[in-house]
């Protein structure tokens, strides 16, 4: 119970001091093994965001030939849908690797299939 107090207060006085200004505060809660009762690791996050994307898209897992190259953009958490491009700014192409796994895509991908 102590513990869950003393998490409490600091997340009030991270919020007091850091977010009264902010207008796009996230929130990030993790939990070690030794600060929960039955030694479980747990991560939570909320996106607190008027410019963030909100929506999840489930990517399936992909195979790929040799020397295909993937485009890469900035400000990819600023979109409508998986497929919306208008906010993003293009700055390249990186090697894509051959094989990947079914996952997640939101704005911090959380999980993949494995």
């Amino acid at each position: 119970m102590k513990r869950i107090l003393i998490v409490i207060f600091l997340i009030a006085i991270t919020v007091f001091v850091y977010g009264k200004d902010a207008d796009d505060a996230c929130t990030t809660i993790t939990v070690g093994k030794l600060a929960s009762v039955d030694g479980s690791v747990m991560t939570t996050h909320t996106c607190d965001s008027r410019e963030d994307r909100t929506w999840i898209d489930i990517v399936p897992a992909r195979a790929y030939k040799p020397g295909v190259m993937r485009k890469t953009f900035l400000k990819s958490h600023m979109t409508d849908s998986a497929y919306d491009l208008a906010k993003q700014k293009y700055i390249g192409d990186i090697p894509q690797v051959e094989k990947t796994y079914k996952y997640l895509n939101a704005t911090l991908p959380p999980i993949n299939e494995n």
